[in-house]
């Protein structure tokens, strides 16, 4: 999910840095830059057509750093107001992919600290203080409210979806599909440690027996009590 995400947001920038080229620069290192995120969006394109699955989220992470340092670049240091209001626009969205696609810690520690300067600093010391975009506590305040719940939405989806593609629905137990993705990062964490990894097959000895002396409701509770005492017993991480 994550993979397909990145690449729908890329394509959108992909056209909408493309379309950017056809404006006017005020000087030619703002065209420059202009030409470098249209060739990095487009990279990021063609990357994840060629690797897929393999395609490394840090250059997904490292491409929203750029569009967080814009937002930053344009809120509180221009009076460009064009990229002013589409900045305001957008940053609620980069709150809502990074929620999306990265753990909460990560989102948080990266849009937080960027929206709590940037509107500090803009208000305060911003060229534009005083324009309509940064003046008015009504722009500040829906900015801050839908980025909030852009981080909302973003987590909740992606712990629904995880929840529906990785868990067991009866006992919350990682499935096959979690398996496969968790197995292989922990055997590659452990090449590059040096370390072993230890794989378990438990059978459940009278499964069938409790089923048919007790029926299946039975059965199920006994796989959910099976799995809460594994829990248990395994240390996490």
């Amino acid at each position: 999910m994550e993979i397909a995400v990145t690449g729908m947001v890329a394509c959108f920038l992909t056209v909408f840095y493309g379309l950017n080229l056809f404006n006017t620069f005020a000087s030619e290192v703002l065209q420059l830059v202009a030409f470098g995120r249209f060739a990095g969006a487009v990279a990021v394109v063609a990357l994840i057509v060629v690797l897929r699955d393999a395609f490394p989220l840090w250059i997904a992470y490292a491409g929203a750093l750029v569009e967080l340092t814009a937002f930053v670049y344009f809120v509180g240091f221009t009076v460009n107001h064009e990229q002013i209001v589409f900045r305001l626009q957008e940053f609620p969205l980069i709150a809502l992919y990074l929620a999306w696609v990265f753990p909460p810690k990560i989102s948080r520690a990266t849009i937080y600290p960027v929206l709590v300067f940037t509107i500090w600093y803009s208000m305060l010391f911003s060229p534009a203080v005083g324009t309509e975009h940064q003046n008015g506590l009504l722009n500040v305040l829906s900015l801050v409210f839908f980025t909030v719940v852009g981080m909302f939405v973003g987590s909740y989806v992606k712990r629904k979806f995880t929840q529906q593609t990785e868990l067991d629905v009866l006992t919350g137990a990682h499935n096959r599909r979690a398996l496969g993705r968790y197995g292989d990062a922990a055997l590659v964490q452990a090449r590059k440690q040096n370390q072993p990894v230890s794989v378990a097959l438990v059978d459940m000895d009278g499964f069938k027996q409790i089923n048919d002396q007790l029926g299946h409701a039975a059965g199920d509770e006994a796989l959910r009590g099976l799995v809460r005492h594994l829990k248990k017993s395994v240390r996490k991480g």
